[in-house]
């Protein structure tokens, strides 16, 4: 499996999630933030490994 399409598969995904979350409840608590925030770090040190 190419670790280039897995990053974006995982990234996807975890767009689709905020989106769907946001469009749910309208609105984004801190702990929704927070949970992105660490999301968004743990995708960027997968992408920097993938390299």
């Amino acid at each position: 499996m190419n670790r280039k399409l897995l990053f974006f598969a995982l990234f996807l995904m975890n767009i689709s999630i905020v989106v769907y979350y946001y469009l749910e409840s309208k609105v984004l608590s801190v702990k929704d933030w927070i949970i992105i925030g660490t999301w968004l770090i743990i995708l960027s040190q997968i992408n920097k490994n993938a390299k």
